[in-house]
């Protein structure tokens, strides 16, 4: 049977809408998925992760730090530069979790149609120029914290204890040293304690004075390329930080997970509400870090949750078989009368 033209375009009509069923939804424009968060999100996923704690009153800063190695080695190690003589303990990722649940971000379905590591050997002797000012395993870390005023003394301390640290690092370095009172956090993973490491690691949990608060970015730079950080800063107001997108702003008290012993982690965290601000940027360019990051006070105090959206495909397929339907009726309505 040949078909006319009318009929031709009428069957036309109908093979666009089956394709609009049948092609995967995820070919389509418009809408997006919303990516995990929790522990399989944005508790796994940045390269860069921290909890800042600011106290204005005191200038004190407690920076809970977790890095993102991706490496199988379990040598792995890495240098934090701090303003002050730190404390340096262990920490869980428990509260990265806690703080990932209590700030997500708001999600709205559519159902509509229109769719540094750095490698580190055994440890030696410090060079002049460089104070071994403590060294002590912290959980599953062999921590050294370090005093420079020589950038080149502290580059060949860090080279003779197997710090692959890269010759274009030594100007970083030296801003630090110039900047003056600045310490080195040197963190390894002790061998015994991880076969291999793919993923995060166990945080670390740094105490210091700090003027204003500080997230030590410089040393970053060397990694080079585009990377994700993500920040909690726990403070008195709202934050904000230049480049970043704010994802939550509001006041929260967090809560000892259960059966965890009191501790002075769980006292700092929990014996107070904190305005919690979080700060992400997910295309951090390290190529273009001109310092270290300074969260500042907001212009106001207003809550703030980030609204997503994506589609409801259950819902948007049965709206296109509805679609079906009613065009299958026209086209046999048409073809009926058209012979008639």
């Amino acid at each position: 049977m040949i078909l006319t033209r009318r009929a031709r375009f009428s069957v036309g009509v109908l093979v666009i809408i089956l394709l609009a069923i049948f092609v995967p939804l995820s070919a389509r424009a418009d809408g997006y998925i919303v990516p995990l968060y929790g522990l399989e999100g944005d508790v796994g996923m940045p390269a860069q992760k921290a909890i800042v704690v600011y106290d204005s009153e005191s200038d004190h800063e407690d920076l809970i730090l977790s890095i993102k190695l991706l490496s199988e080695s379990s040598d792995a190690a890495w240098v934090v530069p701090v303003p002050s003589l730190p404390e340096v303990r262990a920490a869980s990722t428990d509260w990265f979790v806690q703080l990932s649940n209590l700030t997500q971000p708001m999600e709205y379905v559519s159902t509509s149609p229109c769719c540094c590591p750095f490698w580190i050997g055994a440890t030696g002797g410090a060079p002049v120029g460089v104070e071994v000012v403590e060294r002590e395993r912290v959980g599953l870390y062999d921590v050294s914290i370090l005093s420079a005023d020589d950038p080149a003394a502290l580059l060949e301390w860090l080279d003779a204890n197997g710090y692959a640290f890269p010759d274009e690092g030594e100007p970083i370095l030296d801003s630090y040293v110039r900047d003056g009172g600045w310490y080195f956090v040197a963190a390894r993973v002790l061998p015994e304690e991880a076969e291999s490491l793919d993923g995060d690691v166990h945080p670390l949990w740094l105490s210091f004075d700090a003027q204003e608060p500080v997230y030590p970015m410089r040393l970053t730079a060397l990694v080079g390329g585009a990377i994700d950080v993500l920040l909690y800063v726990l403070a008195d107001h709202r934050m904000a930080l230049d480049g970043f997108e704010t994802e939550f702003a509001g006041e929260l008290t967090l809560t000892p997970e259960e059966g965890e012993e009191e501790n002075a982690l769980v006292s700092l965290l929990t014996d107070r509400a904190y305005f919690v601000t979080r700060l992400r940027n997910t295309e951090f360019d390290t190529q273009k870090i001109a310092g270290d990051l300074y969260p500042h006070r907001a212009p106001s105090d207003d809550s703030y949750r980030k609204v997503t959206s994506r589609q409801n495909d259950a819902d948007l397929r049965s709206w296109l078989m509805v679609s079906l339907l009613a065009g299958m009726a026209v086209v046999v309505w048409r073809l009926w009368w058209w012979r008639h």
